[in-house]
This record gives structure tokens, C-alpha cells and sequence, in this order.
């Protein structure tokens, strides 16, 4: 059973629920930003919660709660990349770190979703099939390789250029917004 934070802290327990719960969508809509996978995305806001709930005592009421809790966010995402390091199809973290300084709003955020899917509608139907399979169903790199009769590391190297794609557009389409 998890401690009720301590009792000396500025933030009851009851504001301090309030405030996470308020930022919930905004916490996991920022670490799936960063962390494509969703299950590893559902586990590093999981833990991003617990470290929340711990350092509760460091939270300096009146200064922002999101932007705390976004930072811890962003420092869990990164311990989740070093573990994940092995793997290379996950972002590196200077990717990580860019897209991260690139969402420091709610306003950004939508700015940033909008030109993901303007940018997801330039893709052919081929591209969306492979990152849909991917990201949205968890297909293994080995099962989309035999199912579309390539080797891992085309495939591996087919959804790198995507993503770099995909990445660039979007880019572009925040530098003219």
C-alpha cells in the first residue's frame, strides 16, 4: 500500500490528486509523444506517477504542477531510452531531448499533433500500412519482415526513413507556423 504523502507539505493529498489527475492526458499524451511504443509509454507514465507521488514534498506550491510533473516525465522517458539502448529503432535521446524542448505548452503540443497528421497524409497508403502495423498493432520487426518479404534490417532501416520523414515535415511545418 503506497504512503500518504507527508503531512508537513504545503499540497494535501487532495490537491495534490487533483492536480495529477488533471494532468494525466497531457503527461501521457507527452510521454507517447516521446516513447512510440505504448506499452513501454503506459509503463514509463506507470513509474512517472510513483516518482510524482514520492517527491510530492518537492513540489513548490504556486509554481507550475505541469511543468513539474513534465520534467519528471522527461527524466523517466530518458532512464526508459538508456535501458532501451540496444534496441535501434527507438529514438535516440537528442531526438528525444528535441522533441521534448519542441512541446513546452499544451498550445505546441496541439501544433505539433495537427502537423503530424497533415504530414501522415502526405505518406503512401504502404508507409501508413507498415507504421500502423508497427506502432498501433505492436507488430515485431521479425512478423513484419516475413510479412512483407523482407529482411529485419530492411524493415528496421524502412521505418528509420519514415519516422526521419515524418520528423522533417513536421519540422517544417512548425517552422512556418
Amino acid at each position: 500500500m503506497m504512503s500518504v504523502p507527508p503531512e508537513d507539505n504545503a499540497l494535501s493529498t487532495e490537491e495534490f490528486v487533483q492536480l495529477l489527475t488533471s494532468e494525466q492526458g497531457r503527461l501521457s499524451s507527452y510521454i507517447r509523444m516521446l516513447v512510440l511504443d505504448h506499452h513501454a509509454a503506459s509503463n514509463v507514465l506507470q513509474e512517472t506517477n510513483l516518482i510524482l507521488w514520492r517527491k510530492v514534498a518537492d513540489f513548490q506550491p504556486g509554481t507550475s504542477f505541469a511543468a513539474w510533473a513534465r520534467q519528471i516525465a522527461y527524466w523517466q522517458v530518458q532512464a526508459h531510452l538508456r535501458n532501451q539502448k540496444r534496441d535501434k529503432h527507438h529514438f535516440g535521446e537528442e531526438l528525444v531531448e528535441q522533441l521534448a524542448e519542441a512541446s513546452v505548452n499544451q498550445e505546441q503540443e496541439d501544433e505539433m499533433r495537427s502537423a503530424l497528421r497533415k504530414c501522415m497524409q502526405v505518406l503512401g497508403h504502404p508507409e501508413l500500412e507498415l507504421l500502423r502495423w508497427r506502432y498501433e498493432e505492436d507488430t515485431p520487426i521479425g512478423t513484419l519482415a516475413q510479412k512483407l518479404g523482407q529482411t529485419q534490417s530492411a524493415v528496421k532501416s524502412r521505418l528509420s526513413r519514415v519516422r526521419k520523414s515524418l520528423y522533417a515535415c513536421i519540422q517544417q511545418r512548425l517552422a512556418t507556423t
